[in-house]
């Protein structure tokens, strides 16, 4: 067995051991082989993904005679010093005892997984079916809301198939004690079993040397051992479990996120009502959280589980009368009828939402985003919800937000004080998002990552009410969430103090396909730049999309209708104070 196979039986073994992963990855500890490298793909946009890598296989595997297999293959480490493959959740091909590897656009160099027959695969692809019909299969073995189907070894798997791997290592992996949390490493034995040898490994032995002749024996710790040839692939254990007594009180306190490697994000919210919070194995699953959910999700996950939750009686809290807050609004409108609503949550975080043929005064009906978004993403997602109903023609009718009582005072300058007053947004949660096991506050922009701010990482196993505490702890140190006064009573000065809006394809804030312009009478243009220009050439023509000065709103939507297809689901911001786009013609020159 070689390394890099060995670190692909270990990489399965180490998830076998968890309890959120022992249930997918069972079948392949128990039945996994050792496969050949054989042929791959040729991605086009040369970027592998394990999002992917199933339904590539599945769909090959179905449009052929080849047998789909699942498990963790390795690829070759980018080239220097001391760098080691790093193993991927993946599935492929076999013809015969050769891997063909559809969705890889390198050669494989470890494939180690279940060779499943097609019968099989029919009853899981059937099994994973939306409700509407639509394609569902993303991995053959997965709890997320569906049930594999029953699996029998003697028909369904091809067992004459593969290299056998220690008998050994498959046993302990199979019947070893699991524990809470992400893969661990695995015991010294285990991976010499694996590697054949006691050896740490060349690599790791010259690291060890250059480490010694750079800062001495003491700086460079302790001699390699073989478990130095796979450190990065495992965490260590995880700290102990706060106590009960020590854990923040509240509704919140018995809501636990959980790593969770059955779900497609790895991340799941969890009620340990049954252990009064405690951190455990049988909590109930309330959902999956996704990449980017923010605080405030997560609380409406929680408040949806209430009404279903046996152990909702056990939880009370003091609760304290909030005074009345209506959040600034951005009202859509075409034949005096308003059919979608943009509300702010906190300073550039809005939601949106679909209104019914009603009257105006009825409440907004169909939430459309699923956390805080910028003001521009919001109309994105109105946009795209309405698609061919959408007016061509509308218009926007800010409503400012109503405290009560009002708490701006008129602002007349003073020698002291030149710059209008600001004050900070009642706390919605929606700029603290979970990414991975880490909790990241948004900057500028609520969704975006760009002037982001890591608040802790490790959250396995940590109660929403402690999240919760963190985010109030963090909240003073932030400046994104101060409002201008002016800005809370009329949220169109918000839009109209940006010269220049760039919108770009990642949410991080690079490049752009599109921006905005405001005009001398505070209207907008709107840019479109061809998809294969970057902003390096932008000497090359560009499309003017409005020939006349529109709203903001208006000159967004002529941008979504241009792009079609091409519009990114998730885009990033620039807002600039002054017009620095190269390149772009005024509208007069246009």
């Amino acid at each position: 067995m070689i390394e890099d196979e060995a670190r692909a039986v270990a990489a399965v073994a180490a998830r076998c051991l968890t309890w959120s992963g022992w249930r997918r990855w069972e079948p392949v500890m128990r039945f996994g082989r050792l496969f050949t490298s054989g042929t791959h793909g040729d991605l086009r946009w040369g970027m592998m993904s394990s999002d992917s890598a199933g339904r590539e296989a599945c769909r090959l595997a179905m449009d052929s005679d080849l047998l789909y297999a699942e498990g963790y293959a390795g690829y070759p480490a980018d080239v220097r010093a001391g760098a080691f493959s790093h193993p991927l959740a993946w599935a492929w091909c076999l013809d015969g005892e050769n891997v063909v590897d559809p969705a890889a656009d390198k050669q494989g160099t470890a494939f180690f997984g279940v060779a499943l027959r097609p019968q099989y695969m029919r009853r899981v692809h059937e099994s994973q079916r939306g409700d509407d019909g639509s394609e569902g299969f993303r991995w053959a073995f997965t709890r997320g809301d569906r049930e594999v189907p029953p699996l029998d070894p003697a028909t369904d798997i091809a067992l004459d198939l593969g290299r056998e791997i220690p008998s050994s290592v498959r046993e302990w992996a199979l019947t070893a004690e699991k524990h809470p949390g992400p893969a661990r490493m695995l015991p010294e034995w285990v991976l010499a079993e694996l590697l054949g040898t006691t050896d740490p490994g060349p690599a790791v032995l010259e690291r060890y040397e250059r480490m010694v002749n750079l800062f001495g024996a003491d700086a460079a710790g302790p001699a390699p051992t073989v478990q130095n040839r796979f450190h990065e692939m495992f965490v260590r254990p995880s700290a102990p479990r706060q106590t009960p007594e020590a854990a923040p009180a509240g509704p919140y306190a018995r809501f636990l996120v959980r790593h969770a490697e059955w779900f497609t994000s790895g991340v799941a919210l969890q009620c340990a009502g049954n252990t009064g919070g405690v951190f455990s194995d049988d909590a109930e699953t309330v959902g999956m959280i996704r990449d980017g959910d923010s605080l405030a999700t997560l609380m409406r996950l929680a408040d949806e589980h209430r009404p279903h939750c046996a152990w909702e009686t056990s939880v009370t809290a003091e609760t304290t009368e909030q005074p009345a807050f209506t959040p600034a609004e951005a009202r859509l409108q075409a034949n005096g009828h308003t059919f979608a609503v943009l509300r702010r949550l906190d300073y550039n975080a809005w939601d949106a939402w679909l209104r019914p043929q009603a009257t105006d005064g009825e409440a907004a009906g169909v939430r459309l985003t699923r956390n805080g978004v910028s003001y521009e993403m919001a109309l994105a997602v109105v946009f795209r919800a309405m698609g061919a109903t959408m007016p061509t023609e509308f218009t926007r009718h800010y409503a400012g937000e109503q405290p009560d009582p009002t708490p701006y005072p008129p602002f007349t300058p003073t020698p002291e004080l030149w710059a209008q007053p600001e004050s900070r947004l009642p706390m919605t949660y929606e700029r603290q998002i979970i990414r991975g096991l880490g909790l990241t506050e948004c900057g500028q922009v609520a969704g975006t990552y760009s002037d982001a701010t890591f608040l802790g990482g490790g959250i396995d196993g940590t109660s929403l009410a402690a999240l919760i505490e963190l985010a109030e702890e963090n909240r003073p140190n932030t400046e994104w969430t101060l409002c201008p006064e002016d800005e809370r009573a009329d949220p169109e000065l918000t839009v109209q103090k940006n010269a220049e809006v760039d919108l770009c394809w990642f949410r991080g804030g690079e490049a752009f396909f599109a921006a905005l312009h405001r005009l001398d009478d505070g209207t907008w243009d709107a840019w479109l730049l061809p998809s294969n220009v970057s902003t390096a050439e932008s000497e090359r023509p560009v499309e003017l999309l409005t020939p006349v000065g529109v709203s903001y709103e208006l000159a967004l939507t002529a941008i979504f209708r241009a792009m079609g297809d091409d519009m990114p689901t998730g885009f990033g911001l620039n807002y600039l104070n002054v017009r620095i786009t190269p390149g772009l013609p005024d509208s007069a020159q246009a």
